[in-house]
């Protein structure tokens, strides 16, 4: 009896670990695959540095944007992790070519996407 009692709590607390494991997973999921990504006019953007950043439950990115004669010069993921480095360097690859954020996301990757061009949105806005 005592047997199948530590069985059961056993079982109660794996399933609870991967219902916590799920929930972080997913949290933040859906926004961020809905987020809509304005644009930005470059012309009314002056010299400098511009930090900027987008959280929603996992997905969470900073960025620095540098802006120089209206032109992005370049754009840095200042928390870098090896889950979406592949995804980061492409975005960015194609903002740069583009000058734009009306690029294409990354197929499999739309969420991280849309997360890093809303980072450079609000650090363009600010």
């Amino acid at each position: 009896m005592k047997k199948r009692r530590i069985l059961v709590i056993i079982i109660l607390i794996i399933i609870i670990l991967i219902a916590i494991f799920l929930f972080f997973l997913f949290y933040g999921k859906s926004e961020t695959l809905n987020l809509t990504i304005n644009n930005v006019n470059l012309s009314t953007i002056s010299d400098g540095i511009y930090l900027g950043q987008y959280v929603k439950g996992r997905f969470n990115y900073k960025v620095e944007v540098i802006v120089k004669n209206n032109k992005i010069e370049s754009i840095k993921i200042l928390n870098q992790t090896s889950t979406y480095l592949n995804t980061s360097e492409t975005i960015i690859k194609r903002v740069l070519e583009k000058q734009s954020l009306d690029v294409d996301v990354v197929t499999g990757a739309t969420a991280t996407s849309k997360g890093i061009l809303k980072a450079i949105e609000n650090a363009l806005n600010k």
